[in-house]
């Protein structure tokens, strides 16, 4: 599944209204806490956006020694995203 830049617009927009509630955008003092909420925001809704359409592929299939059940999802290393 493809990521969806509307769906990443609003997931963005939505979790920026959370992070700036009981902030005043009128105070000056508020201004590096405006931008740390922005930017936290912003971070969240890529890392939740990604997520949510990520497949973990995974790693290298090998061959061990032992039973059939000890070979069962053997694998080099850890799986990628794709």
């Amino acid at each position: 599944m493809a990521l969806n830049p509307q769906q990443l617009a609003d997931l963005i927009r939505s979790k920026t209204e959370q992070h700036l509630s009981g902030l005043d955008p009128r105070d000056p003092g508020n201004a590096s806490a405006i931008d740390a909420a922005q930017a936290l925001a912003l971070a969240e809704a890529i890392v939740e956006h990604i997520t949510s359409f990520a497949t973990v592929l995974p790693g290298i299939p090998v061959s061990t020694a032992g039973s059939p059940s000890a070979q069962t999802g053997a694998t080099t290393g850890p799986g990628m995203i794709g």
